[in-house]
């Protein structure tokens, strides 16, 4: 069954009170989890089953099963359970609503700890994804970057798929003007180029990050050149491309000239730019 956002939130406020609290655990769990495991959260979060008693194994299966059969949470074939990733937003939204959060989230913490247990933190990246997808939602970008970092150095992840999975599978492309700007740059950062090239309307993303310019660091500021020269190509402004790269002399600015110097037929200017960026490569890397 194809969930549509007006089904996910249809069904959610046709829920029972102990049926939606326990939704909105599940989606701060994040990954998959078996039925014991989802157990000992429940417990340590104080939830209340449907006779307002603690659930037990019983009880708590009774439950997720009822969830499974509206298409709200999903059990893979090693029978672990997770909220159903197009219901995802929507229950992370509302659980960060929810004045309780702070206390299920130490609770499932207590459990599962995450990037709050750096040494076993290689051992479960899926406790490090749940972090970052939590500050995503919650707006934090120090917690972000935090998880972030030790999911790339403590396993093997590639960042633009980790992006990918959190920004536009979860978060939400339309959704992105939401998030503080230094969240905007770093979706922006892997996507931009791929949304130039599909000429998609980029200019609020370009007045985005290029509003944060005094903040980055000078091969961020290069990169931002780099997504306004391609989109002014595109456009056939040349001057706009002139304008931000004619006193740059970096070694990836020299490059970019280079190509440009190339593209327009100025093959001595386009070498030129090449040995230079070469002879700088050189230099940082100790040649002669």
């Amino acid at each position: 069954m194809l969930l549509r956002p007006n089904d996910i939130d249809n069904s959610y406020q046709n829920l029972r009170p102990v049926q939606r609290d326990l939704l909105k655990v599940l989606a701060l769990v994040d990954s998959p989890e078996s039925k014991s495991k989802i157990l000992q959260v429940a417990l340590k979060a104080k939830l209340k089953g449907p006779n307002k008693q603690p659930y037990n194994a019983i009880s708590l299966g009774r439950a997720l099963d009822e969830l499974r059969g509206m298409h709200l949470i999903k059990k893979n074939l090693e029978q672990n359970y997770q909220v159903h990733p197009l219901a995802y937003a929507h229950l992370m939204r509302q659980a960060l609503q929810d004045r309780r959060c702070a206390a299920w989230r130490k609770a499932i913490l207590a459990i599962m700890p995450g990037m709050k247990d750096i040494r076993q933190a290689h051992r479960y990246p899926q406790y490090l994804l749940r972090d970052a997808s939590f500050a995503l939602f919650n707006n934090n970008y120090k917690a972000f970057k935090k998880a972030i970092h030790l999911l790339l150095d403590k396993t093997d992840a590639y960042p633009e798929a980790i992006y990918k999975q959190l920004f536009i599978e979860r978060f939400g492309k339309q959704n992105i003007h939401q998030l503080a700007p230094a969240f905007q740059f770093t979706f922006y950062r892997s996507q931009l180029g791929d949304m130039i090239l599909s000429l998609e309307n980029v200019s609020a993303p370009l007045e985005t990050i290029q509003s944060i310019s005094s903040e980055l660091q000078q091969e961020d500021l290069e990169l931002i050149r780099y997504y306004v020269s391609l989109h002014a190509l595109l456009r056939g402004d040349w001057q706009i491309v002139q304008k931000h790269w004619v006193k740059q002399d970096s070694f990836h600015a020299l490059l970019f000239k280079g190509w440009l110097y190339f593209a327009q037929g100025y093959n001595i200017k386009a070498l030129n730019r090449y040995e230079r960026a070469l002879q700088q490569y050189r230099k940082k890397q100790g040649y002669r």
